[in-house]
């Protein structure tokens, strides 16, 4: 009885340990027959066959692996829309100055035919850098061809949302007018200035809840 005991206390611990095993995820969608590009952000719990020496978890790529915690790598790749070529890197960066932040932060830098469209724009905020931000993420970035428009959207970090009381309300969604960038209009990229960190971690662009 008492190794019985032992083994279902033991199973709990180890429940207990992959329960609180966090998962930091991205997706590159690149669509050419929809003339469609999103780039998708998953954060969870509960990976099997997920750690931080796996390049890929699934169809997503483990962030935690491109981490300063890890390799410190830079992560590129590249596709085509329409004739376009988007290419987007994401960059490795400590932004909270402490070790204890445990989140692989990243900075994304994406170009559309050598222009760049987003300029060093971080996917988490870190709690030092503004503690309202804590529990927000960006979850997509979408590129539609067809109308010439991009949307950033912010969401709820699915591993932080409910820590943070003081966590702003989400931003909706940030979309750059299809009249300001036509996709037909070959010196767009003259009118366009970069999407950065400032246009979408500003707090006038949130409520408090």
């Amino acid at each position: 009885m008492n190794s019985f005991f032992k083994l279902i206390f033991s199973l709990f611990v180890i429940s207990l340990f992959f329960a609180s095993n966090p998962h930091w995820l991205i997706e590159f969608d690149c669509e050419p027959d929809l003339n469609f590009f999103e780039i998708h952000t998953l954060n969870t719990y509960n990976i099997n066959n997920c750690n931080s020496e796996n390049r890929l978890c699934g169809d997503y790529i483990n962030l935690m692996h491109y981490s300063i915690f890890h390799e410190n790598k830079i992560y590129t790749d590249y596709c085509d829309i329409a004739g376009r070529e988007i290419k987007y890197i994401l960059k490795p960066v400590n932004m909270a100055g402490s070790v204890y932040d445990s989140t692989p932060h990243f900075i994304l830098y994406m170009s559309i035919d050598n222009r760049t469209v987003i300029k060093d724009l971080p996917l988490f905020p870190s709690p030092q850098y503004n503690q309202n931000f804590w529990g927000l993420k960006v979850s997509s970035i979408r590129f539609n061809s067809n109308s010439g428009s991009i949307e950033i959207i912010v969401s709820d970090d699915e591993l932080y949302q409910e820590l943070n009381h003081n966590k702003m309300n989400t931003y909706v969604n940030w979309l750059w007018s299809s009249s300001y960038m036509s996709a037909f209009d070959p010196n767009w990229g003259d009118k366009w200035t970069p999407i950065t960190e400032n246009d979408i971690w500003n707090e006038s662009n949130f409520s408090k809840k």
